[in-house]
């Protein structure tokens, strides 16, 4: 298994004058610098980009720097968690470099677990909840309304010790109860069998 990574890389210091490059050409060089430093592993695509502005002297808004994100993909999956490439540019060109990920490779390959085993898992306690309305957090939940479900990779590393990573059921849909809230549950796709096979590894891998 590979070593986990984080690495912060400032090349200029913050400024606040206008970025005269577009977006698509700050994409492009963003993946450009990173393709040659050989920075962008298999699998990293382009995900968003995002701007800070500020309101220059005469009142207009204007576009300071450029971040560029980009994620990873495991077997056509997201990895979420931490797993992210970000490259900024302002004003005096490159500016910032965050790799945050875990370097790994699959290992083995293993059933998901059935859909009775979900349903229980659903309700356990190794599930993550996101709900979207600030009030909804500790709600009395009546109902469970399940919209789409979708498989992904979650890095759930916080230092670069970490070296696995494991496959979820991210569930989207509706809560009812003392409000209405949408939710994304984040539910560990492998069944307690396959733990209970490899007890002293720990309650990840990398597997498909």
């Amino acid at each position: 298994m590979g070593q986990g990574s984080y690495v912060r890389y400032y090349k200029q210091l913050l400024s606040v004058d206008e970025l005269e490059m577009t977006e698509d050409e700050v994409i492009k060089a963003a993946e450009d610098y990173l393709k040659s430093k050989k920075l962008l592993p298999d699998g990293f695509k382009y995900s968003r980009s995002s701007a800070t502005t500020r309101i220059n002297s005469t009142g207009e808004k204007i576009t300071t720097a450029i971040t560029v994100a980009f994620t990873r993909e495991l077997d056509d999956c997201p990895v979420l968690g931490v797993s992210k490439i970000n490259v900024t540019y302002n004003s005096e060109g490159l500016r910032e470099v965050i790799l945050a990920y875990s370097d790994y490779s699959k290992k083995s390959k293993v059933k998901a677990m059935s859909y009775d085993e979900f349903v229980k898992a659903l309700y356990g306690d190794d599930v993550i909840w996101i709900v979207m309305e600030e009030n909804a957090e500790g709600m009395d939940v009546d109902k469970i309304k399940i919209e789409d479900i979708q498989i992904a990779y979650i890095d759930i590393s916080n230092s670069a010790s970490s070296k696995y990573i494991q496959p979820y059921f991210s569930v989207y849909g509706t809560l009812e109860g003392d409000v209405e809230t949408e939710f994304q549950a984040l539910v560990p796709a492998l069944p307690e069998s396959f733990y209970a096979r490899h007890l002293g590894i720990i309650r990840s891998c990398t597997c498909k």
